[in-house]
C-alpha cells in the first residue's frame, strides 16, 4: 500500500491566541505492578489540564505504514527481541518484566497491543534510519476546537526524550481523509515523565519524557479530528512511542472561523 507525505519543512501554522510552544509533562505520577505500568496523573507546564489513565488507550484502530509494509490495527507485525538486534525500523517493543504480547514466543505484536490498553510498559521501538506513519483513530469519539490555547487535548509519551515527531490531525474529507498542516515536536519539547523503561530491545534504562497538545497546535481543520498521524523521518533519530493520550471533551469553534481557514488545509487524497 502506498502513501503520500507532505513536505515537513517550513511548515507554517495559522496563529489564534497562540501560546509559546507544546506544553511539557510536569508532576506525573505513575504507579506499577509486576507486569503493568498505569499513568495516574500528569500535569503541564502552563495549562490546568491533567491526564489520567482514563485517557489513555482511547485509540480502537490504526495502520502502519513503514518499509517493512502495511499493518493495521490487529495484524501481527515481527519484532526485535534483544539489543543486538535491529532488523526491522519500527517493531512493537515491551519492558524487560512485562505483560506480554499474545504472541511472544513468535517474536510478533500488534498496533493494538500497544495503543488500544493503559499498560506503559509496551511501545513502538523505531531506529531513525527510514521513514514511517501510523494513522491512530480516537475510540468513538472526535475532537473539536474549544478556542481555549491552555487547554491540553493530545499528550505523547516518548522513550528517551532523544528524537523528533512530526503530528497532524486527521479529519473526513467526503470518503477521504484529510490532514492538517501539523507540528514538529522536537527532542527538546519533553518534559520528565518520572519514569524508565529498559525494554528487550535495549540494553539499559532510558527515561520517558511526554509533552502535551492544544488541538490548535496541529493546524484548522474544516471539521472534527477523528484521529492523529505520527510521522517520523530519517533524521528524526528513531522516536520510540510509548503511548499517547486523549481528552475526548470536545467543544466548538466558531463557523465564522471555519469558514475563513478552510481553504488553508492541507488534504491528502
Amino acid at each position: 500500500m502506498l502513501k503520500t507525505y507532505p513536505v515537513l519543512t517550513g511548515v507554517c501554522l495559522l496563529a489564534i491566541s497562540a501560546h509559546a510552544a507544546p506544553f511539557k509533562a510536569q508532576n506525573v505520577i505513575v504507579s506499577e505492578s509486576t507486569l503493568v505500568r498505569h499513568l495516574d496523573s500528569m500535569g503541564f507546564q502552563g495549562s490546568s489540564a491533567v491526564m489520567t489513565s482514563n485517557h489513555i488507550g482511547r485509540i480502537n484502530n490504526s495502520v502502519l505504514y513503514g518499509p517493512d509494509g502495511a499493518f493495521g490495527w490487529s495484524d501481527n507485525i515481527a519484532r526485535d527481541m534483544d539489543a543486538n538486534a535491529n532488523k526491522y525500523e519500527i517493531n512493537p517493543d515491551c519492558a524487560d518484566v512485562s505483560e506480554p504480547y499474545l504472541n511472544e514466543a513468535f517474536a510478533q505484536g500488534t498496533l493494538q497491543e500497544v495503543f488500544g490498553q493503559k499498560n506503559l510498559n509496551h511501545l513502538m521501538d523505531s531506529e531513525g534510519s527510514r521513514r514511517w506513519s501510523m494513522d491512530m483513530f480516537f475510540d468513538g469519539f472526535s475532537l473539536a476546537y474549544d478556542n481555549d490555547r491552555s487547554s491540553v487535548e493530545l499528550a505523547l509519551f516518548e522513550r528517551g526524550m532523544n528524537s523528533d515527531i512530526f503530528v497532524r490531525g486527521i479529519y473526513r474529507d467526503g470518503d477521504a481523509l484529510g490532514y492538517t498542516s501539523g507540528i514538529l515536536i522536537t527532542r527538546d519539547m519533553y518534559g520528565d515523565a518520572n519514569f524508565a523503561l529498559d525494554t528487550l530491545e535495549i540494553g539499559n534504562a532510558q527515561e520517558i519524557g511526554a509533552v502535551g497538545l492544544d488541538i490548535l497546535d496541529l493546524g484548522i481543520a474544516p471539521s472534527n479530528l477523528i484521529g492523529v498521524e505520527l510521522i517520523a523521518e530519517p533524521g528524526y533519530n528513531g522516536p520510540d512511542i510509548v503511548n499517547i493520550g486523549v481528552v475526548p471533551e470536545p467543544a466548538s469553534v466558531a463557523g465564522i472561523l471555519l469558514g475563513a481557514v478552510a481553504l488553508l488545509i492541507r488534504r491528502k487524497r
